[in-house]
């Protein structure tokens, strides 16, 4: 699954797919009416990068969720996921059960979609911002006002955990970049880059008001976070 058919395009590699995952994923689960059909390049990849060229790291917008990894180098290079990886764990993350989210955009921005868990335990939100074409700057923000009504734990703290999936969070190829774009990364090269494709999340212990609780946060373009809430 990613943003283009295309070929060498970066988007592929960068976090544009990411948040391009995560708004598709919502939008066709939301959707009363599925599509009739979709293009090959829309719903579904190759889960490792193809092996073309001479690169050992990123192959220049190749199609693949992880990347292939250098047999010279070891397990420190196998399977480093791309940003578009990182967004597919974060949907792993959700919950069975569907809530109502409302507010966001079908279109370029900010949409959400809500889950909770089969026993209560916990309650998921899913925040994206993405823009068409990849062309807005992931540097660029929204400001984001969240409140989450109805909270099935009581009285008493939760506490919430918030992962991020954006241009400097759970993204290899920032990291890859800021090493200079080696076409074959040194073994501790791939050892940071591995360590930079780890999902990475905020904790805190928040108390909220009755059973609803309300945050502000920016959310960059082309990024992804899911918030959990949990006793």
């Amino acid at each position: 699954m990613g943003p283009t058919y295309s070929l060498g395009n970066v988007q592929s590699d960068n976090e544009v797919a990411a948040s391009y995952i995560a708004k598709v994923v919502h939008l066709l689960g939301a959707s009363p009416t599925p599509p009739a059909g979709f293009s090959y390049w829309t719903i579904s990849d190759l889960y490792e990068e193809n092996d073309t060229g001479t690169n050992t790291a990123f192959r220049g917008g190749n199609f693949g969720l992880l990347l292939k990894g250098d047999a010279l180098i070891g397990a420190a290079s196998f399977d480093v996921a791309k940003p578009g990886f990182n967004a597919f764990r974060l949907l792993h993350l959700m919950g069975d059960v569907r809530l109502p989210a409302t507010g966001g955009t079908t279109g370029d921005g900010v949409n959400a979609a809500a889950t909770a868990s089969g026993d209560n335990s916990a309650v998921q939100i899913l925040v994206y911002n993405h823009v068409d074409g990849g062309i807005a700057s992931s540097t660029a923000s929204t400001l984001v006002n969240l409140t989450v009504n109805n909270l099935p734990f009581g009285t008493g703290p939760v506490r919430v955990r918030q992962y991020v999936v954006d241009r400097t969070h759970a993204n290899a190829y920032t990291a890859w970049v800021g090493q200079g774009s080696p076409a074959k990364p040194t073994a501790p090269q791939w050892t940071a880059l591995s360590a930079a494709a780890d999902l990475c999340y905020y904790g805190a212990t928040v108390t909220p008001t009755g059973n609803s609780w309300s945050v502000t946060f920016p959310q960059n373009n082309y990024s992804v976070s899911l918030l959990v809430l949990s006793r």
